[in-house]
């Protein structure tokens, strides 16, 4: 069974990586920036939103105190 974290996820066709890149996420991971704008329409590409950092923070807020 799967919770509604994880629909979104494949409704967005979003892969959380095993290694984040410290990279911009806008540009290296789209479906995984466009699940974060869903989740918080105010985040914004300036200051520059990681890849690491969103999946730390998805990771806070959907698994708990960091188990991905």
């Amino acid at each position: 069974m799967t919770n509604h974290f994880e629909r979104q996820l494949e409704a967005y066709g979003a892969v959380i990586p095993d290694m984040p890149l410290d990279l911009p996420c806008y540009q290296v991971n789209r479906s995984l920036w466009a699940l974060y704008r869903r989740l918080d329409p105010t985040v914004q590409e300036h200051p520059v939103c990681t890849e690491a950092e969103i999946v730390r923070r998805l990771d806070l807020l959907y698994m708990g105190a960091g188990v991905c």
